[in-house]
């Protein structure tokens, strides 16, 4: 059963009396008159559609929303001429980098899905749901928000619980173009921190950021200066050709020692 604020519901019951409207059944439409005429936060609005799912399910009744996500999306808190989209800001995050994939789950979290600053650094991670903080995620083609879910949770799983640093570096070294997204969410401890502060070499740790961070970042990728998405073409990983290298590598490095210890018995014989 879905958790109710019992806070968010007496809202609810109050303005539909002041209204003249019924809250038990409520009608769609009501609700939305509701959400439109009392304005909150996105992270409170979803808060409010939940206890009202939730007292229709305690009375036996069908909830008069098929799901809390289908609210209309909030929009971006940056928004503007001075701002970018967020579509475009994720589109400019490099899946080549490590800080890059952190930052596009912040921005998708924060300004596409609405939730707080406090709720992104407090979200932790849901094995096998393509969530974020309790909020689901859908496919989409441009920016495809369980593309960019995957691609960090494919790092994150580098770095839980053994904390192998190396090991996400290989990951965004071999980054895929197009869908990541297409079959099971990427498998990941259950319950740790989802997104983790970044050292100044851009290596990520396991402390779990500040709710500071999550406005600095979208302020940063957000910005109208904020740098275009850095490409690297990936270089397909020929063993035989590596081996051969490294045979000559060898041959060199065997001559040139063979080049040193004679010219130091020449020395020597002097």
């Amino acid at each position: 059963m879905t958790r109710a604020d019992p806070g968010a519901w007496a809202l609810f019951v109050d303005w539909c009396t002041a209204t003249g409207r019924r809250p038990l059944p409520a009608r769609p439409a009501d609700i939305s008159a509701f959400l439109a005429q009392v304005p909150s936060a996105p992270s409170t609005t979803l808060g409010r559609v939940r206890a009202i799912r939730a007292e229709h399910e305690r009375a036996g009744l069908v909830p008069p929303l098929p799901a809390t996500h289908d609210v209309p999306p909030p929009g971006p808190s940056r928004a503007g001429s001075g701002w970018l989209d967020p579509a475009e800001a994720i589109a400019r995050c490099s899946p080549g980098s490590i800080r890059d994939r952190r930052d596009a789950v912040i921005v998708m979290a924060h300004q596409m899905l609405g939730l707080t600053a406090r709720q992104v650094a407090s979200a932790r991670t849901t094995p096998a749901a393509w969530e974020v903080a309790g909020v689901p995620l859908t496919s989409g083609q441009d920016v495809c928000p369980q593309c960019v879910l995957a691609r960090w949770l494919v790092v994150h799983r580098e770095l839980v619980p053994h904390g192998s640093r190396g090991g996400a570096q290989h990951v965004v070294r071999h980054a895929g173009e197009g869908h990541v997204c297409q079959g099971p969410v990427p498998a990941v401890e259950p319950g740790a921190p989802l997104l983790v502060a970044l050292d100044r070499h851009g290596l990520p740790g396991q402390v779990p950021i500040s709710a500071r961070t999550v406005a600095r970042v979208c302020a940063a990728r957000m910005s109208l200066d904020a740098p275009a998405a850095r490409t690297r073409p990936l270089v397909p990983f020929d063993r035989e050709q590596v081996g051969r290298e490294l045979d000559e590598l060898l041959a060199r490095l065997d001559e040139a020692v063979a080049l040193m210890e004679a010219s130091v018995g020449a020395h020597e014989v002097r």
